[in-house]
């Protein structure tokens, strides 16, 4: 297993923050389609992150896309967007439901992308968390769980601190998932 020691979130719509990730000492780049993109750009985003993954030169980094969560307008077009580029994982936001995650690995495997391309989850939620375990076998394509700790600790109303100390047990409950 190769460590990821670092991944860069990295807004898709900004053509030259995109450009710039290329050349960033990394192990991850995530094409972000979410979270960090207004509504008013998602299409935008879609394209440019299409159009960067098309034009290549991310290696030796692994390389995803943050889809659009569940039940959002955007996500099955983001999820049709994708399935003949060269992506590593699409990274999958605030997972909960492990139906929705199976759905999810079928669909991808009903649009022909790669056996390889995994399912990254982020766990953001305090459903997220209690479901992790179900999470990690919800499909044979989960590789990953991501724990989004500024949304989840949001959620549990935890102060930020430094050490994480209000978050230590769900981020345990989700390493202990993902080990099992």
């Amino acid at each position: 297993m190769t460590p990821r020691r670092s991944a860069l979130f990295t807004p898709a719509h900004n053509e030259r923050a995109v450009a710039k990730a290329k050349t960033l000492d990394c192990d991850v780049i995530i094409l972000d389609l979410e979270d960090a993109v207004a509504a008013d750009t998602k299409l935008r985003a879609r394209s440019t992150a299409q159009d960067a993954l098309a034009d290549g030169g991310f290696d030796p980094r692994e390389i995803t896309v943050r889809l659009n969560g569940f039940g959002t307008e955007w996500m099955t077009d983001d999820l049709n967007a994708f399935n003949q580029v060269a992506i590593d994982a699409l990274v999958v936001p605030k997972a909960e439901s492990a139906q929705d995650v199976f759905t999810l690995g079928e669909e991808m495997d009903a649009l022909g992308y790669r056996p390889n391309v995994e399912l990254w989850l982020m766990i953001e939620t305090p459903t997220g968390v209690l479901n992790a375990r179900a999470l990690c076998t919800a499909h044979s394509r989960v590789g990953v769980l991501l724990i989004g700790t500024s949304d989840l600790a949001k959620c549990l109303r935890v102060p930020p601190t430094i050490g994480r100390e209000g978050l230590v047990q769900a981020l345990l409950h989700c390493v202990l998932a993902a080990r099992e």
